[in-house]
């Protein structure tokens, strides 16, 4: 793995508690100026992390705490 590979999975562990097998950069989407990964995970669960490469808004993030928070799964 790449710093950048480590340091998402370092993220994605210590935020959300997946613990990284592998980290697939993937060549798809219409955001230029996003990057998509395909991750798999220990508990063989396979999950696609996007990563944005400017600032966001604020509130989607709390719009998303706001869904996990009633129950609403993606």
């Amino acid at each position: 793995m790449t710093e950048l590979t480590h340091f998402i999975a370092k993220c994605l562990s210590e935020y959300y508690g997946i613990k990284v097998t592998t980290l697939s950069l993937l060549s798809v989407g219409a955001d230029r100026h996003a990057s998509i990964y395909k991750v798999k995970s220990e508990s063989r669960k396979t999950y696609f992390v996007k990563i944005k490469r400017f600032s966001f808004n604020d509130i989607s993030i709390a719009i998303m705490k706001h869904l996990k928070t009633i129950g609403v799964q993606q």
